[in-house]
């Protein structure tokens, strides 16, 4: 009986503490919240899909506790927006007496969900979460960009069509392209691929972007990661969707104008058939493919010709070249992957490799290529290892390909009769205006593979080819002959305004 009484006084002790501390609450008109931001922003959230969520963190760094009478979204049920506080939800986003002890904080989860809008232009969706207790009101923004979007799902293009610039396309699982049909994307037209997701082709694609209006296919992450402690756009993180597969014989693929990034791989060509004419053409022109968790371009017997464009940063060959006629000039070929995201290149990979061996061993299958006469003009081969470009063939000193008037690195230079008028790297260049490309707190940066003022790339270029290939222009429009001294690579030298 003594024990049950000892027992009854500690609990009643403890009950009579609580009811004190929990009676404690300061109502002090005075006293304020803290919020980690005025104003949460959601990145283009495409309609019907929804977006990830943003954490918003309140403190009380009074040194009283604090009772919120009310916490609720100023739209209420109607609310595009979602809040869910310390990790409770409601169904009518409004909440009750949340506690905040002294310098103490809880979370507010948000996310949003915008329905379609049936327009084509981006809309913007506001809300705020309004914070009420000792007869004060505190609120933070919420802001959002809605975007209606073609949602193709496994989309098979069955005879010729033509895709509409009017709205985002937003691709899960294939996009397929059937024997004999071609898939025209006009200019401006906007392609997020989610994760896995692909252009898988058997017939032809024609991406016929221009300089103001390019195509753009990336994947469908508008937000970031934590990269650093910094925030890092998930548009520079390699293999967020599958990438762009050319399948079909004696097909016709023209890309101009198409920026294309941070997939499995940019553009992969796989064609067993040996003969020319049977072969798939590849056409691409002022355009950008950037960031591949393996290749960039990989040609498997195929016609490929490259003019006034940028291919880069990969987790294995850049460009990977196996049987065809490949023809680059003015090109900027450049891997520094990893430089600015979690993931590192491969060892033993360089930027360039042709393979000329007439045979290679795929899954312990040997299959037979073409002859790879590849020829590069008036470009760059650039990257982080001490050797980028690499020719496996059988005779070098009569291999018929042909290097003239690029800017080149190497460890030990090519010095065979079919290497004209290159100039190759030095430990000391500095080649690109950007030489650190590190994703960093104070400084954001991106790959910008433009040129130093002092790059040896400067001015090495014959104009005979800027002439024959009609290349006046750099693939940002800068005239390239201004001074009748054009640079190597994508993109020509400019004067900072």
């Amino acid at each position: 009986m003594k024990n049950s009484i000892i027992i009854i006084s500690v609990l009643a002790a403890i009950v009579a503490l609580v009811a004190c501390q929990r009676e404690d609450f300061s109502t002090n008109p005075d006293l304020k919240l803290q919020f980690s931001t005025d104003t949460v922003s959601f990145d283009t959230v495409f309609t019907t899909i929804g977006a990830t969520t943003h954490i918003l963190k309140v403190y009380n760094r009074n040194d009283k506790p604090l009772k919120i009478s009310r916490i609720h979204l100023e739209n209420g049920a109607n609310s595009f927006f979602k809040i869910n506080v310390d990790g409770t939800g409601a169904a009518n986003q409004q909440f009750a007496d949340v506690e905040i002890l002294a310098h103490d904080s809880i979370f507010i989860f948000l996310t949003v969900k915008i329905d379609p809008a049936n327009q084509n232009n981006p809309i913007l969706i506001d809300d705020k979460v309004i914070f009420s207790y000792n007869n004060n009101t505190q609120s933070v923004v919420l802001e959002a960009i809605g975007q209606d979007v073609e949602l193709l799902r496994n989309f098979v293009v069955a005879r010729d069509t033509t895709f509409s610039a009017d709205k985002p396309y937003l691709i899960y699982d294939t996009l397929y392209i059937e024997q004999n049909a071609t898939l025209t994307i006009p200019a401006g037209v906007r392609m997020y691929f989610h994760k896995s997701a692909a252009i898988v082709a058997a017939g032809s694609i024609h991406a016929l972007g221009t300089r103001e209006k390019p195509i753009l296919m990336r994947g469908d992450r508008l937000d970031n990661i934590n990269f650093s402690d910094v925030p890092l756009p998930y548009n520079f993180v390699s293999g967020q969707w599958g990438g762009i597969f050319i399948l079909g014989e004696a097909t016709e693929n023209i890309f101009k104008n198409v920026f294309i990034n941070s997939s499995e791989v940019g553009i992969f060509i796989y064609n067993e058939n040996i003969d020319a004419e049977q072969m798939p053409y590849l056409q691409i022109e002022n355009c950008k493919l950037t960031n591949f968790t393996f290749y960039g371009l990989f040609v498997f017997n195929a016609n490929v010709t490259a003019l006034n464009t940028e291919i880069s940063n990969t987790g294995t060959y850049t460009l990977f070249l196996n049987g065809g006629t490949h023809t680059f000039v003015h090109s900027t070929i450049a891997n520094f992957y990893g430089a600015n995201q979690p993931s590192t290149r491969e060892k033993e990979t360089v930027a360039a490799l042709i393979n000329d061996t007439e045979k290679i061993t795929i899954n312990g299958q040997e299959i037979q290529i073409s002859r790879s006469v590849t020829n590069f003009y008036n470009s760059v081969i650039m990257g982080s290892m001490e050797t980028e470009l690499e020719v496996i063939t059988k005779e070098p000193e009569i291999y018929i390909g042909r290097f003239e008037n690029n800017f080149i690195r190497r460890k030990e230079v090519y010095n065979y009769d079919n290497y004209l008028n290159n100039s190759w790297y030095g430990e000391s260049d500095k080649v690109f205006a950007n030489s650190d490309f590190k994703w960093t707190k104070d400084e954001k940066i991106t790959c910008d593979f433009r040129l130093d003022s002092v790059s040896p790339a400067r001015n090495i270029a014959d104009i005979t080819f800027v002439n024959l290939y009609n290349l006046q222009f750099d693939i940002y429009g800068n005239p390239r002959t201004a001074d009748g001294k054009p640079d190597a690579g994508a993109y020509e030298w400019q004067e900072a305004q």
